[in-house]
């Protein structure tokens, strides 16, 4: 460039770094500003066997485990952050800041009312499965 007179060529870049979904998620939290909109406390111990959580919650601690709670998961996304001392989250594939937000795979379905809960014979240290398709209140 010094022959058309040029001593310097300024040179502009960007770049973008974008977190995906792996596709195998199971839980989405929705919230985009909730803290601990996903939370395990006390002894709750969560297993979600090869599927990911992700949290669209913008919180720098939109995850939060405590006490002697566990959550397994495949992958861990989140937009915001993960609470200091959440220990008993563990993943085989990595935890995720800074994601993107995942659009809410439900947002044109429509659904029926959920009614009252009437299966209140849970006790606090029985497994329980919540099957696809299940809606729960209570």
């Amino acid at each position: 460039m010094r022959i058309f007179g040029f001593a310097t060529v300024p040179i502009n870049t960007s770049a973008t770094a974008v977190a995906q979904a792996d596709g195998l998620g199971c839980v989405l939290a929705l919230d985009r500003t909730a803290s601990g909109s996903v939370t395990g406390q006390g002894s709750t111990t969560v297993d979600l066997k090869g599927c990911s959580l992700y949290d669209n919650s913008n919180s720098p601690t939109a995850v939060s485990v405590g006490g002697s709670a566990k959550i397994s998961a495949l992958s861990v996304g989140v937009v915001g952050g993960v609470a200091p001392g959440s220990y008993g989250l563990t993943t085989d594939q990595g935890i995720h800041t800074g994601m993107g937000v995942i659009t809410d795979p439900y947002k044109d379905d429509a659904f029926p009312p959920v009614g009252a809960c009437t299966d209140n014979n849970f006790k606090a240290k029985d497994a329980v499965t919540i099957n696809p398709g299940s809606t729960a209140a209570g």
